[in-house]
Formats: C-alpha cells, structure tokens, sequence
C-alpha cells in the first residue's frame, strides 16, 4: 500500500463501464465511491474524475479516457495519481494498457488500482503481476464476446432481432424468453405499405430507382432518416432479404481491432418474421436489379462527357449540378443533384439543355473574355508588374549576401577555435563545419538565382507577335471539337456558375493563375519573388 507523501498528491479517477446491462452491478458510482474512499484514506487531494459510459474498455476511442491521457501531457501534469476500481477499467487491451500507461510513467504518473493495490507500487513483483492481470482482463473480454456471439446466433436461429434499430416497414416487439429480453419483429402497417408500393412499382419495370424516390417524394412519403426519400433508401430497401421474411445473421459484425473474428460464416434464418412481400415479387426484383447493374451494363453516357459537369452550382440548395439524360439517352441536361436524387419537392431548379447552355456559355466568353485586345492587356500588366518588382528582389538578393557573410564569420571563428583550442579536435567540430558550409553554399545559390531574375527582367521585352498566336490559339480550342481540350480550358478560366433567377453568374478565375502570357528571355520566377499583381475575380450575367 503507498505511503502518504509529506507533500499531499494530486489524484485523477477514471470510472467506466461498458454496457447498459453492466450499469446495475458495477456502476460508475460503485466505482467512484471505492476510489474516493481510497484516495481519502491516503490523504490524496481530488483532481478530478473523468467517466466513460457503455464503452467498451478494448479500444481507446473513449473521451474521458483521450482526456485523461490529453492532460497527462502538460507541463507539470495536474495529477500524480490516476485512480481506478479495477485495471481492467483502463483497458481491456494489453497493447493499449502498455502504450498508456508507458505514457503516463514517462510524465510520472502512476496508475493505481483500489482493488489490486500490488499494481503501481513500483516493485518487481508488480511487473508480473500486472501482466498476468492484463492477460486475464483481455481473455475475459475476448472470450465474453466469443461466448455472446454463440449466443446471438442461437437467438437468431430461433427468429429473434439481434440487430440494433428495427429496418424500415417494421418495429420491434420485446419479449421475454428464459429470463432473457428479447426482440422480434413485427410489421408496421404504414411503412410496411410504402415497402409493398416500392417493390409493386418496381417490378413493373417502367421506372428507375430515382424515379420511385421522386414520386415517393411527391406522395408526401418520407424514410426514417433524412427529409426525403433517396437512391440510396431506395437500393437499401429492394436489395434486402428482410421484406420477404428472412434474415441474414453475421453479415456485418463489428470486430474492430479484434485479433479474431467470433462468427466465421454469416447464417441465414428463413421466415424469422412476417414477410412484407412474397418471395416470387422479392425474386422478380432481384432479377430486376441484377440485370440494371452498371456492372453489368454500362451507363450510355457519364457525367464527365457534360462540358461543364462539376462548375454549375445552384443557387437555391448549394447542390452540383449534374448531366441527365432522357428518352433513352436520345436528350441531355443539366439538372440539379438534389433534384435529381429526391425530386422537384426537394428542389425546384430549372433544368437545362445540354448543347444550348454549353454554347450560350462558350459564346459569352469568347466576346467578352478570351479576345485578343484582353489578353494583350493582360501581357501588359503582366509584364508591368515583373519590372516593378526589380527592387524587392534587389533587397532579397541583398539579404542573400548580408546572410552569406554572417555565416562566412561563423565557420573563420570555428576555425580559429579548432587551432587554439586544447580540450577540443577537429571531429568535435567538424559536424557544425559541414552545416554551416552546406548553409553558405545555399545562400550563394538563392542570391545567384535572384540576380539572375533582375538581369531578365530588365532585358525583357514583349513579345507582341507571340501574344497575338496565343491568343488565337486559345480562341481556336473553345471553338474546337476536342472536347477535353475546351473543358481543360473551361475549369481553368471559370470558378463557378451559379445558377438563379432565370440566369446564371459566371464567376471567373483569377487571370494570373490562368493564362501563363511569354516575355522574350522569360525571368525563372520563384515562389514569392517580387509582388505578384492581382487581379480581382470578375463576375458576368448571362440571361438564360
């Protein structure tokens, strides 16, 4: 047991337990009293007590114990004690139980056990000890979630709900069995209805999943989670065994970090509750989403083959727009991802076609931005703009060569140490030579490089003839038929296109990050060299 220390210690306290049904017989305030009248006993002053509730001691991923570990770190701690029940309410981890304890030993912080006081005293014998007892803790929680695995499997052979929340269309109904609570599920006749239309609708043939979800939505039907119906409740739902009565146990089990896993095969339990549909209408749905697999047939078109695909915004959800197609791919447009996910209810955003927004677009820019007269006025203040930063590159170079010298003085006094000097040879200061060389020879280079910039610079000159060609070869790639070409181009003059009352708001990129314009003998610009102009993001409406 540890003595009292003249100096009182500053003592922390970690509780935890890791299930409801753990929170009658070991309860965090069983935990907290034992602690608080141990801590007492040794005249201990309460720092403070962190709790972590229905987590599970095998992984760290617990707040209050991140916490713990978090100002364990400061400089001093606030405690010197941390105080718990039992060990295994640190970690029912060897490898975490290590790792922080090895932390918390480091900033000298010892963890204490109330009930295994030989743990923390520092003596040899606890090094056995606490291995054994980490050894036990991780056996008991590895071999506890093997046991409750058996145990769930049985439950579900016998039609019981071994998962969490019930799926959509049903509810859950608790019973007891043995003493034991236990689930089945039982149909909720409104949801259940919209299950039944959902695979009726589908079946036919006649609509997509996005189509259901629109006209679900319409209906004024809404899912569990979310405002809205979506694709994805949608696939969720027509790709489940549960609507025609069965259950897949095991199918997705939570190991974590586990180093095995408790079920090696999932099991299938028929008719484990009341079917929704019957199984000739759940078969005729799988054929169904087997055969419409992109998988198994490709998409007629993607939406990367949409010229503005991923720039048009709209301006009354925030959402992407999207390319769409209809009539068997015969039109194309525009249209707005929500709208296109859950319907018009969600969002009421005009849809536009393809070809004729793309040339509006195109049309615009090539009037008002890619012309010749702008992009020589660009070249201009480009050009400009190199000239007037000749003197803070000056002043860089200048700081280059103040630095050089400095250093130069640094490495001759080293050197005037190493010949007077009795105690030290030329291995004691041979490392710091090699370092201050390698920093010299460094500066030399930045001040080359930045001398060589305003030499450039004062003998450049515009090259009109060359501005001219460019121009027009840009002109010429939006008016080209390569398609990635003038979407290269596109994503690289336009921020956004914002779409709203009854038009769109072109928002453009910055010039300078754009179009790289030529000078004859072109400066070698580095990153932050001289001042860069800037050029203010232009706005432009387009009626459409």
């Amino acid at each position: 047991m540890p003595k009292n220390n003249e100096t009182q210690q500053s003592c922390a306290i970690y509780c935890r337990f890791s299930s409801k049904q753990q929170e009658g017989n070991f309860s965090i305030e069983a935990q907290k009293s034992a602690c608080l009248d141990y801590a007492h006993k040794q005249n201990w002053k309460i720092y403070r007590i962190f709790e972590d509730r229905a987590l599970s001691g095998t992984s760290d991923e617990r707040d209050a114990f991140q916490e713990v570990i978090r100002l364990s770190t400061e400089t001093p701690p606030p405690f010197t004690v941390l105080l718990v029940h039992k060990l295994d309410r640190f970690a029912r981890n060897r490898y975490d139980s290590v790792k922080y304890k090895y932390l918390l030993r480091k900033k000298g912080i010892r963890v204490l056990s109330v009930t295994q006081p030989m743990v923390g005293v520092d003596g040899p014998t606890e090094v056995l000890m606490e291995s054994l007892l980490e050894g036990m803790d991780e056996f008991y929680s590895l071999n506890l979630a093997r046991e409750t695995i058996k145990g769930m499997t049985e439950a579900a052979k016998q039609g019981f709900w071994c998962h969490g929340r019930s799926p959509y269309g049903y509810q859950k109904k608790i019973l007891e069995q043995n003493g034991h609570r236990r689930a089945k599920l039982i149909i909720e006749n409104k949801e259940a209805g919209i299950v039944e239309r959902i695979y009726k609708r589908y079946a036919r043939g006649d609509i997509g999943i996005k189509g259901l979800a629109m006209e679900l939505n319409n209906r004024g039907n809404r899912p569990r989670t979310g405002k809205y119906f979506t694709k994805g409740h949608i696939e969720h739902i027509l790709g489940s065994e549960k609507y025609a009565g069965d259950m897949i146990f095991g199918k997705e089990l939570n190991t974590g970090a586990r180093p095995f896993r408790p079920l090696q095969e999932p099991i299938t339990v028929k008719n484990s509750h009341p079917a929704i549909i019957s199984r000739e209408l759940d078969a005729k749905v799988k054929n169904i989403l087997k055969r419409r697999n992109p998988g198994n047939n490709p998409p007629r078109i993607h939406n990367d083959s949409y010229l503005l695909s991923s720039l048009i915004i709209c301006g009354r959800c925030g959402a992407r727009y999207i390319g769409v197609s209809g009539k068997s791919g015969k039109y194309h447009y525009y249209m707005c991802g929500t709208k296109s996910r859950k319907g018009k209810i969600a969002c009421d955003s005009p849809e536009y076609n393809r070809s004729k927004l793309e040339d509006k677009i195109i049309e615009q820019i090539k009037k008002h931005i890619i012309t010749k007269e702008n992009i020589y006025k660009l070249a201009i203040e480009l050009f400009e703009a190199t000239k007037a930063a000749i003197p803070d590159i000056a002043k860089k170079a200048a700081r280059a060569e103040i630095d050089i010298r400095n250093k130069e003085g640094k490495l001759q006094r080293l050197y005037e140490v190493l010949e007077t000097s009795k105690d030290l040879n030329a291995d004691d200061l041979a490392p710091r030579m090699r370092e201050l060389k390698a920093e010299i020879q460094e500066a030399q280079t930045e001040k080359e490089i930045l001398e060589n910039e305003i030499k450039q610079t004062k003998e450049a000159k515009i090259n009109t003839k060359w501005i001219k060609s460019y121009a027009q070869m840009l002109i010429d790639v939006l008016g080209d038929k390569s398609f990635y070409a003038r979407k290269s181009l596109l994503s690289r003059i336009i921020d956004k296109i914002q779409i709203k009352n009854k038009g769109c708001e072109i928002t453009f990129r910055p010039f300078i990050d754009t179009i790289n314009l030529p000078i004859e003998n072109p400066a070698k610009r580095k990153p932050g060299s001289g001042k860069t102009p800037e050029f203010s993001q232009k706005k432009y409406w387009l009626p459409l």
